[in-house]
């Protein structure tokens, strides 16, 4: 979902069962070696709709 949409980590997060986006980043951190946000900053693919004005937000 980070590399394919424009929605928050936050809403990431709770999507595949986080109550707590922080601790998702930090799992997440340990399992990719970044933050979701830098993972996003690097790897998003751009889509037609212009999803990339709205990526990479942590909220």
């Amino acid at each position: 979902m980070l590399e394919t949409t424009g929605r928050t980590v936050a809403s990431i997060a709770a999507d595949v069962g986080y109550r707590d986006a922080g601790a998702f980043s930090g799992i997440f951190a340990r399992h990719t070696g970044r933050r979701p946000r830098e993972y996003c900053a690097i790897f998003h693919r751009r889509g037609d709709r212009g999803e990339a004005e709205t990526r990479c937000r942590e909220t």
